[in-house]
């Protein structure tokens, strides 16, 4: 089951159900969500490319990374 809410009165924006054999992350790619909008996905959802689209569009997000991940910092903040 995935569910788009519009958390601000709890109320569901899309659920689509697929079978456990379907990659999440295809969702991603066909939902645009409104600037300033916040996911929560889980490890199935990793897409680096997808990820870039959704900063772009101003879309926050929260995602628990790979564990074989490899973080190359190419500047900082500070």
């Amino acid at each position: 089951v995935h569910t788009i809410m519009k958390y601000q009165v709890g109320v569901p924006m899309v659920v689509e159900l697929t079978s456990a054999a379907k990659h999440d992350h295809y969702l991603l790619k066909k939902v645009h969500l409104p600037q300033d909008a916040t996911l929560a996905m889980d490890r199935a959802y990793i897409d680096y490319a997808q990820f870039q689209r959704l900063t772009e569009e101003g879309v926050c997000y929260v995602t628990k990374m790979k564990k074989n991940l490899q973080l190359v910092m190419s500047y900082t903040l500070f």
